[in-house]
């Protein structure tokens, strides 16, 4: 059986490290890792991942919420965003363009 392709967004090393190491241990495939909005579209393109866990905040000028249209628009990849953050208007801002998205 093929297992699930999983590609990883975060800024934060060592949270995507122990992200890649949980969900390996529940048998997916994490296809890799990137901590940028490029490094994401590249890792995309060349991994054709099947679900993309993204952060929210890529502690860059372009953030996850503008990676996930991207993501949406060119490649029609599902995308489950993640945060550490509980700032309630950071919270709120994908739930805005959740029609857009799916």
């Amino acid at each position: 059986m093929n297992s699930i392709k999983i590609a990883i967004v975060e800024d934060e090393i060592i949270i995507a490290k122990t992200i890649v190491l949980a969900l390996e241990k529940l048998g997916y495939d994490c296809v890799g890792t990137a901590g940028k909005f490029s490094e994401a579209i590249t890792l995309i393109e060349q991994k054709a991942p099947d679900l993309v866990l993204l952060d929210i905040n890529l502690g860059a000028k372009k953030d996850g919420i503008d990676l996930a249209f991207v993501i949406k628009s060119y490649f029609n990849t599902p995308v489950i965003f993640l945060t550490a953050n509980s700032d309630q208007p950071l919270l709120l801002e994908p739930k805005k363009s959740i029609h857009w998205l799916f």
